[in-house]
Formats: structure tokens, C-alpha cells, sequence
């Protein structure tokens, strides 16, 4: 049958970047399917991973599967042009396969979180101090506290496959899933999960791919005007009006980085300081002396921040027990710290030097002098931001 027949009897015409698209999207479908498949490979015997893993290694399917998209893609608009090609039917086919494929992954995620694979937590990860957990196990931690959310995210997962199954609900089954796969897919980039992120970004982009022949009734049903309000959402009061919620919105929170709301907080000393030498009343102060203190009269570390001085007595954690909070001031002027503890603990302290990451700062404390020699070993990376007048 020609071409012209084809159109003749109403069937839409595919272009060529549709075909494109087709082709790409269900190519790297059953690549992800192989790819997912693979993971059974465990059953067979040591020798069937060995060669899954190489399988997995050197034929990626976010490389394999666009390549040969764009390979069926050409053989499809050669046969097409020569007017003897189901075209038509193609196009349909990729959509099932990518329904399924995606419905298969997802609700894999899904069931794997009701069975505790995923956001298991490892108790070395636990025992783990959390500036050494990267954004992977960070991550796992987050998600591991709070079961009844993975619980929910996983019965949204498999839910929303269940839709994609059927035509006629595969554009609900995409809406629920779509806001999951884009969280999924920035966190796993944003954290450093690159192992699944290629994954997660095409299930997210296949979503799209799904959703797109129907942009025009969501456009439709999101962007319609509302009959009872009319031609008054255009007036001038409503467009102020509009602009006045969001400036009060802004105004609410910002107030809190100005001088109304809070003073300007010093950012010159802020960061986690260590005390590499403590001296009290002109005696120093052994380096293992915490261990017999129990009045946090010894300082270990020192988190300044935000206006906040904390005082560490332990050297390798922080142990709330085991450290107490303050406030304090820094005149850049006089080079000066004004110190307050709860506990009727004040005093000043001078910046005798400032060289870089170290200091030397004397100073009293109530009827004590007091001399500390500081490294900082770890500084703000973000200040909040400040408006001063």
C-alpha cells in the first residue's frame, strides 16, 4: 500500500524526527529491560555474573540503546519512503514497549523498597561520623528513618507501573509517576548517585515521552480560564494584588536577615576551630585532659557560627553531653570576642593574630585568663545572606 493510501484513510503522517524519537525511546527500553534482566544472573552460577558484569561494563544501555534507535530509526524512514511500511503500527508498538519497560523498572524500585533491599542501612554506616557519608549514604540515611515514607513512595511506584500497564490509564499512571522520577533523578545527580542516574533520568525522560501526545488537553485543563471570575483577573488591582502576595511572602523571611530582625553575624572567624593548645591561668592544659573533664572546662573544639560559640570538649565527636552552647560578638575594630554562656560563663577574648586558618586568642573569661592557639580545619562553606543598612 502506498503512502498516499495510508493517509488517505486518515492515519496520522510520522515525520522523521517522530520516528526518531520511537525508535530511541523503545531501543533504550529493552536495553534497560536486558540491563535489568542481567541482575538475575546470580542464579546461574558464578560463571553466568562474571559475564553479566562485562556485559553491564562495556555495553551500557544509555550507550547501546540510542544507537541502534537511530539505526532503526533510518532503516524506518528508507522502508517508509518506498511506501510500504506499517508505520502507523510502529509508532504504537514503541509506546507499548516503552510502557512496559518503564512499569517493569519502576515497580522493581517499588518492591524492592517493601522488601528492605533498598534504603537498608549498613551498621557501619550508622557508627559513621556524618561529615564522612557522602551524598549516597546520606541519602540511604534519610530515607532509612523513616520507614512508613518509603512505604508510601513504594506504593506510589508500583501503583502507578500497575496504570501504565492499560491504554486507557497509561496518562494517570505517567502523572503519578513523573513527580517521583524527577525527585529520583535530581537527587541521584545532585547527591552523587551516578551508578542508578542514568537510569533514573531516562525513566524520567520516557514519563515525558508518554505524556507528550497528550500536551495539548493538559494544557487545556491547567491553563483554561475560570467562567466565574471573567475579564477581572486582568484588571490592574488583581495584577497588584498578585505581585503584593508574593512581596509579602519574600518580606516575611527576609526581615530575618536585616538589622529589624537579627544582628549582622560575623563571618570573618566563622568555621570549626581546633585547640591545638589550651592555657588557663598560665598553666597549659594536657591534650588529654578531656577525657577526665566533666565540667566541659576543656576545649577541644570550637563550631563558630551565626553568632553562635560551641564549645567541644570531646576531640573526635560531638557529644551534646559533653559540650556547651554560647553567643558571642566580634568587633573587627578591636579585633575583640565578647562571649555569654547560660551558665553565667562570659568574658572577651582578643585576636592576638589571625593568619589564615590560625589564631591566637587571649583573653578572660569571669576571673580566668585564658590563652588558646586555633586551626580551623573546617569553614562555612554558605553564609546566609545579610542586609545591612
Amino acid at each position: 500500500m502506498s503512502s498516499s493510501a495510508v493517509l488517505q484513510r486518515g492515519e496520522p503522517r510520522f515525520g522523521w524526527l517522530s520516528k526518531l524519537v520511537d525508535s530511541v525511546f523503545a531501543a533504550t527500553a529493552i536495553g534497560i529491560v536486558w540491563w535489568q534482566l542481567l541482575s538475575y544472573a546470580h542464579f546461574l552460577g558464578p560463571a553466568a555474573v562474571d559475564i553479566s558484569m562485562i556485559l553491564l561494563q562495556r555495553f551500557p544501555f544509555w550507550a547501546v540503546g540510542p544507537i541502534v534507535g537511530v539505526a532503526y530509526a533510518v532503516y524506518w524512514q528508507w522502508r517508509d519512503a518506498r511506501g510500504a511500511f506499517p508505520t502507523a503500527r510502529r509508532h504504537a508498538q514503541a509506546r507499548v514497549i516503552v510502557r512496559y519497560a518503564v512499569a517493569l523498572i519502576i515497580a522493581g524500585y517499588g518492591f524492592s523498597k517493601v522488601i528492605g533491599q533498598q534504603f537498608y542501612l549498613g551498621l557501619n554506616w550508622q557508627d559513621r561520623p556524618i561529615d564522612q557519608l557522602n551524598g549516597f549514604m546520606l541519602t540511604w540515611y534519610y530515607f532509612y528513618r523513616a520507614r512508613a515514607l518509603v512505604l508510601i513512595i513504594a506504593a506510589v511506584e508500583i501503583s502507578g507501573s500497575a496504570l501504565l500497564l492499560f491504554p486507557r490509564t497509561t496518562l494517570l499512571g505517567a502523572a503519578v509517576l513523573l513527580p517521583v522520577m524527577v525527585n529520583v533523578t535530581l537527587t541521584d545527580y545532585m547527591y552523587g548517585i551516578l551508578g542508578p542516574a542514568p537510569a533514573a533520568l531516562f525513566l524520567t525522560a520516557s514519563l515525558v515521552y508518554l505524556v507528550a501526545p497528550h500536551r495539548e488537553r493538559i494544557a487545556q485543563l491547567f491553563l483554561q480560564t475560570t467562567p466565574d471570575v471573567g475579564d477581572t483577573t486582568r484588571s490592574p488591582w488583581t495584577t497588584a494584588l498578585r505581585v503584593a502576595v508574593l512581596l509579602l511572602a519574600f518580606l516575611s523571611v527576609a526581615i530575618y536577615v536585616t538589622p529589624i530582625g537579627k544582628k549582622k553575624v560575623d563571618t570573618i572567624l566563622a568555621g570549626k576551630w581546633r585547640v591545638d593548645r589550651q592555657m588557663v591561668n598560665g598553666r597549659v592544659l594536657s591534650p588529654d585532659s578531656w577525657k577526665e573533664d566533666t565540667t566541659n572546662a576543656i576545649w577541644s573544639n570550637l563550631y563558630v557560627e551565626d553568632g553562635y560559640f560551641t564549645v567541644s570538649s570531646h576531640p573526635y565527636i560531638f557529644d551534646p553531653a559533653r559540650a556547651k552552647w554560647g553567643n558571642y560578638t566580634y568587633d573587627a575594630a578591636r579585633r575583640s570576642i565578647a562571649l555569654t554562656f547560660p551558665d553565667s560563663v562570659a568574658g572577651t577574648l582578643s585576636v592576638d593574630t589571625l593568619a589564615g586558618d590560625h589564631m591566637a586568642v587571649p583573653g578572660l573569661m569571669n576571673r580566668d585568663t585564658i590563652a588558646l592557639s586555633l586551626t580551623r580545619v573546617k569553614p562555612v562553606k554558605t553564609y546566609r545572606m545579610y542586609w545591612d543598612w
